[in-house]
């Protein structure tokens, strides 16, 4: 690969990095780069839910990103957005979830209640 061509797509990787979950910007890669980047960021997710921590994903993943030539501190940063953008989602699904659930709690409650009333009133009667 040509030393310009590489060096342009270092730099479209760091664009597509930085604005990974912050915005929807999509650059589009030939396939050999999606496998390679695709690959690469599902391994790491894999090892992050497995593991649960960076410095053991770090460690192992050292060997395939020199392998496929991409910069260590360019992964790291795709790392950093990858694990503030799930940390980010999460928190707005808790929060979507805990404004939903009092909603329909309280129909629950009410639904409960009407048809133990309607039970209690015809052993009654």
């Amino acid at each position: 690969m040509p030393p310009a061509l590489s060096f342009l797509l270092r730099i479209v990787l760091a664009i597509r990095a930085l604005f990974w979950f912050h915005m929807k910007f999509k650059v589009v890669f030939s396939n050999s780069v999606k496998k390679v980047n695709g690959s690469l960021m599902g391994i790491a997710l894999n090892l992050y839910i497995t593991l649960g921590s960076m410095v053991a994903i770090f460690t192992i993943l050292i060997l395939p990103i020199h392998e496929h030539g991409m910069f260590f501190h360019l992964f790291v940063f795709c790392l950093i957005s990858l694990s503030s953008g799930l940390q980010f989602s999460l928190k707005w699904s808790f929060i979507s979830l805990v404004s939903f659930i009092p909603r329909y709690f309280i129909l629950f409650v009410v639904i409960v209640n009407g048809h133990s009333l309607m039970i209690w009133l015809s052993v009654c009667l």
